[in-house]
């Protein structure tokens, strides 16, 4: 079915306003749920959580421009209707995620099987290796739908892992502490790429 140029306009204005009020919502729960978590979790293991997020954007530096390059690259290419090259690009830049993933959760293994301890104790070293490969997964899931321009499953998932899924895990820190925020980072991050993969093909 093909639209007049009004016609997608408006379609677009109307995705583009879902957006920000998803957005806005988004950010109003993740506020709630951050207060509620951090009261729930006291100070000691709230700081674990804060240098698990912290650690997550400064290791993310690891990727070495490959993200941006995706989120450059990609639109061009699906303006010269190269599927293949993009295809290609995707699948590079999920590879370094996943190498970078597997050294992280490798070194988190040793650490912890030396007994060497860095500003945390040594038991959460692998619940931050997972946290850190759930960032980095949930950029790229994230960046794929926006330069792929798939502005409506986008909202969808929005909706779905950021304001549901916030709910759920002050329920899951309530139950089991700081393993329930590690547990319900991790099966979120699954159930977004298990969606995102079965809505788009990726």
């Amino acid at each position: 079915m093909k639209f007049t140029y009004f016609e997608r306009m408006n379609i677009n204005f109307i995705i583009f306003i879902k957006l920000i009020f998803t957005n806005l919502f988004s950010n109003l729960v993740k506020i709630f749920s951050i207060l509620t978590i951090a009261k729930f979790l006291g100070p000691s293991n709230y700081g674990v959580i804060s240098f698990a997020n912290v650690f997550s954007r400064y290791f993310s530096y690891l990727q070495l421009g490959v993200q941006n390059g995706l989120n450059r690259k990609i639109p061009i290419l699906l303006g010269e209707k190269k599927y293949y090259s993009i295809m290609i690009f995707l699948m590079t830049a999920l590879s370094h995620i996943f190498i970078l993933s597997f050294v992280l959760l490798l070194c988190s293994y040793f650490l912890n099987y030396f007994g060497i301890s860095f500003f945390i104790n040594k038991k959460y070293y692998f619940l931050v290796a997972l946290n850190t490969s759930s960032v980095l997964l949930n950029s790229y899931f994230i960046s794929y739908l926006i330069v792929t321009q798939k502005y409506n499953l986008l909202v969808k998932i929005k909706f779905i892992f950021e304001i549901v899924f916030s709910i759920v895990m002050m329920v899951m820190v309530y139950l089991f502490s700081i393993s329930g925020y590690f547990i319900n980072v991790y099966v979120n991050i699954v159930l977004m790429g298990a969606l995102i993969i079965k809505r788009t093909k990726l």
